[in-house]
């Protein structure tokens, strides 16, 4: 039910929502100011948990097909009237997408509703190359929006170079929820956890490489990776090959995902930087520091802002399997690193990426960006 003493903020995805993208939800409510409305175009049911459906209103709930009812949105019409009108009546103060892929339809709906708009980058939609198109598509892009988040200094910097006007740009990490993720101390067992998308940017090949080099010197390591994607097959069929001791768990719930965490030495965090994507932040290493586990993986995209190198974690250069090898030995068989590196990462993280204080900074960007409408 709407809280009719609060505005709302409509927080917009294409799909609601993806099973990897935890991190809208969690943002999401975490608002006190504003109550959110999650706004899309239909609902993936591989990420539906992450949301209470009484907060959701999709396109698909006002229209038989959806793919029929985008046609004259992508001919550059208004939004299907019914669905306007339903979010009219949420009392919206401002629209937040998420991706830069998504700016042309949050704008037309903004539009339709005489609402400011804010998108936040997060990787994928920004670091790639810049052809000439996709300079132009954009431009277009953050000239509709009021203001646009990079969730990193390197989405940032990805913004910068493609053209986002100084005065549009906003720094913004969106934390983690601290809840059920207390500290505790680094467990003995030589247990490694991955968990990411089985993609080509979460470098999982170069982890599976690395941890034959482990278990060379350490029989007892053992690997479990959480998660799914087009690799699966290929990397199971390669962890096999080189007699690694690798459990492949799938996706999994939050809960179970934060119970392996804690049952870990340490998190791998392999992720490279690749022609299309590269890590913008990375809350699961966020996630990991909170419950006091350090993170070993390559220095790639917005990890190094995430983990601190020799200070929460190893880092080092992407793709260098010898020297991650080396790094997970290291805190595989150093206790007192181990447990160092860990007590700092779970400090830093309640410290720095508390959700709710940084959604405290992200309802005073909504208010001045309303404030700032209201004045023009």
């Amino acid at each position: 039910m709407t809280d009719t003493r609060r505005p709302t903020a409509l927080v917009f995805r294409k799909r609601l929502l993806a099973y990897s993208e935890t991190f809208v939800a969690n943002q999401g409510y975490a608002l006190r100011r504003y109550q959110p409305r999650f706004v899309g175009f239909e609902l993936d049911k591989r990420g539906l948990h992450h949301l209470d459906r009484s907060d959701v209103n999709v396109l698909s709930d006002h229209v038989s097909h959806v793919g029929w009812a985008r046609l004259p949105m992508r001919a550059g019409f208004a939004p299907p009237r019914r669905w306007v009108q339903s979010l009219a009546a949420t009392r919206p103060a401002i629209l937040h997408a998420h991706f830069l892929n998504a700016v042309t339809p949050a704008w037309q709906l903004a539009q339709a509703l005489g609402l400011p708009l804010i998108a936040t980058a997060h990787g994928n939609d920004i670091a790639k190359p810049l052809t000439p198109a996709f300079r132009k598509a954009l431009a277009v892009a953050f000239a509709r929006c009021d203001r646009v988040i990079a969730v990193s200094e390197f989405i940032a910097d990805c913004l910068r170079r493609a053209g986002c006007p100084a005065d549009k740009l906003v720094l913004h990490s969106m934390g983690i929820p601290l809840e059920g993720l207390d500290e505790s101390p680094v467990p003995a067992d030589p247990a490694v956890l991955m968990v990411g998308r089985f993609v080509e940017k979460k470098g999982i090949r170069y982890l599976l490489e690395a941890m034959s080099q482990v278990r060379a010197a350490l029989p007892e390591a053992q690997l479990t990776v959480i998660g799914d994607g087009p690799l699966r097959s290929e990397l199971q069929a390669q962890a096999e090959q080189l007699q690694i001791r690798a459990e492949f768990l799938g996706v999994q719930p939050p809960e179970v995902v934060h119970q392996r965490m804690r049952e870990a030495r340490l998190l791998a965090a392999p992720s490279v930087r690749t022609e299309q994507d590269a890590e913008g932040l990375g809350m699961v290493f966020l996630e990991a520091q909170a419950l006091g586990r350090p993170v070993v993986g390559f220095a790639s995209g917005g990890i190094g802002e995430a983990v601190l190198a020799d200070q929460t974690g190893l880092l080092c250069a992407e793709r260098d399997v010898d020297t991650l090898a080396r790094n997970l030995l290291r805190v595989l068989q150093d206790d007192a690193l181990a447990a160092r590196l860990g007590a700092a990462g779970a400090q830093r993280v309640r410290a720095s990426f508390d959700v709710r204080a940084q959604t405290q900074q992200l309802e005073a960007l909504y208010d001045e960006v309303r404030a700032g409408r209201s004045q023009a």
